[in-house]
């Protein structure tokens, strides 16, 4: 704001300084906040990237995931690949069996870099695709019909790599959520109750992984 706004406003508010403060001071205040905000965040990833990539000249990059487990990430229980164009970041698909054909794709942020530097490496995803199946069976227990319902779903956990160059280890989904559609929870909450998980759209994830 240049002087002459500035003695505008003034004299436009000037019988009530309230309304002044609140016209002109406090968006000026936010939006300085806001950007400082910004700034710091900024920063912070930046010197995490350099601090983890400078620091040790032996320390490498793991760009590609190939997994087996249980969990939406692996499709029910099947595999999983992803690929990380950068340390702090991937993205993954997974496909398997969970009665039917499961799936889902997503992406994740890595708190702490992909790389032979960590053994623990906590991070957040997202993803979408089937987030709750019912299988019916017969007396025989012969799968008759099998229904997805499919969405977004949200989580966090932490991958554990053993060794030197940080290649083998596991995949541990400690909290994971999925967003049912209004279909999905309505058959939820009509189902039998030995059809049903008691935990909800809240579950979790396992699995083994090698990295390269």
């Amino acid at each position: 704001m240049n002087l002459s706004n500035f003695i505008s406003n003034a004299n436009l508010h000037e019988q009530n300084p309230l309304a002044n403060c609140l016209s002109v001071g406090q968006p000026s205040n936010r939006s300085l906040r806001m950007k400082k905000v910004a700034l710091i965040l900024i920063s912070v990833i930046f010197c995490m990237a350099t601090y983890s990539q400078s620091r040790n000249n032996d320390v490498k990059a793991h760009h590609f995931d190939f997994g087996l487990g249980a969990g939406y990430e692996y499709g029910g229980v099947g595999f999983q690949a992803s690929y990380a164009p950068i340390p702090y970041a991937s993205v993954f698909a997974g496909i398997g069996f969970n009665g039917g054909l499961g799936y889902n794709f997503g992406a994740v942020w890595h708190i702490l870099p992909k790389t032979t530097r960590y053994m623990f490496r906590p991070y957040i995803e997202v993803m979408y695709g089937y987030n709750l199946v019912f299988v019916y069976t017969d007396e025989s227990f012969s799968t008759y019909d099998v229904e997805q319902y499919y969405g977004p779903s949200a989580g966090a956990g932490c991958e554990v790599r053993f060794g030197k160059k940080k290649r083998h280890g596991v995949d541990l989904c400690a909290f994971r959520y999925a967003f049912w559609t209004p279909k999905a929870r309505d058959v939820y909450n009509n189902a039998s109750s030995d059809m049903k998980s008691p935990m909800g759209p809240i579950g979790f994830s396992i699995g083994y992984h090698i990295e390269f």
